[in-house]
């Protein structure tokens, strides 16, 4: 596993810091890392036999639906992927190739869910949310999650 240190400072804080800024918290910056360790612990970029892609494994689908029907109708947070990507087009593929922009993605996805972003340093909570809105029929458990999300507590601030 990559240092997490490493992970956040280069490339969750600068991918959030394209957010507005009453997105950019330490709770969602504590999610996305917490998320990325309990999908890949930052080691691969592909789900062995399934189509995810990217430390945060975000699915094709998941990825299509944010740009078709999500970001559309928000102008600020299509922004925010144009401003980070400059003259990139955006593209499945960036997923494996620009961890600051599957960062931005795996923001997005969790400010998207209807569930409450948990609290930061709430392992427990940030387990759960994992579970119901990240993993959604996934074959997460409590059990693998919750040791990934004590991991990343005390960071993202």
């Amino acid at each position: 596993m990559l240092p997490l240190n490493q992970v956040l400072n280069a490339w969750i804080k600068p991918a959030l810091d394209y957010l507005p800024s009453e997105l950019n918290t330490p709770a969602r910056r504590q999610m996305v890392l917490g998320i990325g360790v309990v999908e890949t612990a930052y080691s691969a970029m592909w789900q062995d036999g399934g189509p995810a892609l990217g430390f945060w494994q975000i699915q094709p689908n998941t990825w299509h639906d944010i740009h078709v029907n999500y970001l559309i109708y928000r102008p600020k947070l299509s922004d925010s992927i144009k401003k980070l990507l400059k003259y990139s087009e955006e593209s499945l593929d960036l997923l494996t190739q620009c961890p600051r922009y599957a960062a931005l993605l795996c923001a997005l996805i969790v400010y998207r869910s209807p569930l409450a972003l948990p609290a930061y340093n709430d392992s427990e909570a940030q387990a759960r949310f994992w579970l119901d809105a990240y993993n959604c029929g996934g074959a997460g458990t409590m059990q693998r999650a919750l040791p990934c999300f004590q991991s990343v507590q005390n960071l993202g601030a």
